[in-house]
């Protein structure tokens, strides 16, 4: 069953179903070598074309979903993604391209994107990876309070139950009173 894939407005981010007006920013990311540096070989044009092509026609047992990222102002930044596994459980993953990186967006990014997986589709577990060597993923899934649960060596393993998510948004923010 195909999953419903809507809009997603989020501390002034706009995260969009991918269309055909995204296939430039796609490719350009899957082939980038800065981008794929910790996620895996850059493709070809080739390769990027015909995933962005399936992304546009995704059949009815599909589990990848694409949003294309924008600022406030329209500019596209990026990619956003939610991969279905199991019943209940999806990865989540962002691609941003070089310039707007470090800048502080992954966090705003993807907690719209994880809002929009526990709220919308109802998902109980939110999942990523990263390798090892990626220290600014781990930092990034910390900030997100998503907990490390494994390695294989290669490969650090994370998840985010939705019950935890709940609690951790529905508590008053900290405030110092001694002006700290």
């Amino acid at each position: 069953m195909r999953l419903e894939q809507r809009h997603i407005r989020h501390q002034g981010f706009e995260l969009t179903p991918l269309d055909s007006g995204d296939r430039t920013l796609f490719i350009g990311l899957f082939n980038d070598p800065m981008v794929m540096q910790y996620i895996g070989t850059p493709l070809t044009d080739k390769k990027a074309t015909r995933l962005f092509q399936q992304a546009l026609t995704p059949k009815s047992d599909s589990v990848y979903y694409y949003w294309s990222v924008s600022e406030a102002d329209g500019t596209k930044i990026g990619i956003a993604a939610l991969i279905t596994q199991q019943q209940g459980v999806a990865e989540f993953g962002l691609m941003l391209s070089p310039e707007f990186c470090f800048k502080g967006y992954s966090v705003p990014i993807l907690s719209g994107l994880i809002n929009f997986g526990f709220r919308q589709w109802r998902l109980d577990t939110v999942v990523a990876k990263h390798q090892i060597n990626h220290l600014a993923s781990a930092r990034l899934l910390r900030r997100l309070s998503v907990q490390r649960v494994s390695s294989d060596g290669e490969y650090w393993f994370w998840q985010l139950e939705r019950n935890y998510w709940v609690e951790l948004n529905q508590r008053p923010p900290y405030l110092c009173m001694n002006g700290n």
